[in-house]
Order: C-alpha cells, then sequence, then structure tokens
C-alpha cells in the first residue's frame, strides 16, 4: 500500500498492517514485495527488509557499500529483487547491482565504468534482474541499456547500451534462444549476444508492434510472446 504493506491471513479473514521493522526502521512510500525461491518474503524500496519469522516481524538489511560521491545512501534505495536458481540473491539499487549473500550478510558489488558525466555525476540506477531457461542472467538500467551477468568474472557486459531496461522474456525462435529488451524499439539478443531482430511500429501497418511504451514482456508456456503497453493495451 501507500504506507506500508499488509499481510492478509484467509483463516481469519484479517489484514495486519506493517509500516516499520522491529527496530522502527520505516519502509518507505509504495513499497515492493518480493518472495524468494523458500518463500521469505523481502521488501524493497527505502532499504532492504526480510521478513523475521520468529518474530513475526521484518528486519532491515543494511548494505554497508558507500563511495565518495553518492555516500551509502543510495546502495540502499531498492529497484529491483531477483532470487535466482543458484541461490543467489541480486539487488538492484540506485548505486549499483549487488550479490547479496543471505547467510554471511555480506554484499558484492557489480558496476560498470563511467562513460559520461551524467554517469559520473548521478550514477546509473539498476533494476530488474531476469534469468533465462538457460540460467543466463541479464540486468537491466533506467536509460543505460541492459548487460548481462558474469557471476564468476563479477562482471557486466553491455548488450544494449540506451533504454529504459525494465522488463525481459527469452523466446525460442526459429531454432534460436532470444532475450527479448523493450526500449524505443522491441529488441532481441541471440546467444552470442547480437541484436538478432529489431521490431519497430509502422504506422500503416495495424498488425505492427505499438507506439506506446512498452511495460511488460511475457512469454507463455507455448512460447508465444505477449507485449503489455502503458497505454496501447496488450499484443
Amino acid at each position: 500500500t501507500a504506507t506500508g504493506v499488509d499481510r492478509f491471513t484467509p483463516a481469519t479473514q484479517t489484514f495486519f498492517h506493517f509500516t516499520e521493522d522491529y527496530q522502527q526502521n520505516y519502509f518507505g512510500y509504495k513499497n515492493k514485495v518480493y518472495c524468494d525461491r523458500a518463500g521469505n518474503i523481502w521488501i524493497g524500496n527505502n532499504g532492504l527488509f526480510k521478513f523475521d519469522s520468529g518474530r513475526q516481524q521484518f528486519k532491515k538489511i543494511i548494505n554497508p557499500y558507500s563511495n565518495n560521491l553518492f555516500g551509502s545512501g543510495l546502495a540502499n534505495i531498492i529497484h529491483g529483487f531477483y532470487h535466482d536458481s543458484q541461490n543467489n540473491y541480486w539487488i538492484g539499487t540506485a548505486d549499483g547491482l549487488f550479490l547479496y549473500h543471505d547467510g554471511s550478510k555480506t554484499f558484492t558489488r557489480f558496476d560498470v565504468p563511467p562513460k559520461d558525466d551524467n554517469y559520473k555525476k548521478h550514477g546509473i540506477i539498476f533494476s530488474s534482474v531476469y534469468e533465462d531457461k538457460s540460467g543466463n542472467l541479464f540486468v537491466g538500467t533506467w536509460g543505460y541499456g541492459v548487460f548481462k551477468i558474469f557471476v564468476d568474472q563479477k562482471n557486466l557486459i553491455p548488450l544494449i547500451e540506451k533504454g529504459l531496461m525494465l522488463s525481459y522474456t527469452s523466446q525460442e525462435l526459429d531454432g534460436r534462444k532470444l532475450l527479448w529488451c523493450p526500449g524505443l524499439d522491441l529488441v532481441s539478443i541471440d546467444e552470442q549476444n547480437k541484436i538478432h531482430l529489431r521490431v519497430v511500429h509502422k504506422n500503416s501497418d495495424p498488425f505492427s508492434v505499438r507506439s506506446g511504451g512498452v511495460s511488460t514482456l511475457f512469454t507463455d508456456r507455448q512460447g508465444q510472446l505477449w507485449i503489455g503497453y502503458a497505454t496501447e493495451g496488450i499484443q
């Protein structure tokens, strides 16, 4: 909700409202709720919070990373959360992508070298992490495109260098395994990390992709690609 999160109990048909953790750390405004593969509940917004089933309360997990320009504040503003098939927790923040180790409560930072003055001044906001069926990991950014994550090398390789990348999906098409990314156009990337297909809007073609911004991509169990738009419905 706008002021916290609600837990619904089906047995009693009641809600319990949480606004802060057990140490009175406030969640923030318009929180996102995540569930990992073990069923644990997490909140991301003005910090990262994990539900403690023993206390029946949330606990804030503080990222200690700090740099000379932004301090530690931006690394604790959460824009994405993903628990991958190898039990890694990926946290997208306003100051880098972090691999969180829940057992040791430590963070490993993934970032790319600054390429322009805007990045040097404001950093890159990392958002959602996506994992395809082969276990490849990708992360999107606000304005700097999408990157492939190489976990062992602790490295990020750019695939598309511009655009607001917040949603992805994978699809097998004509024998190729593709990653679809929304930008100004709809772009697919092949297994060699090259752009395979770029789909653009055509005013004269009612069956082309719409001109409204793509907000969601999804591939169903039959391998069909679905596109959700901010103002243009669904294809």
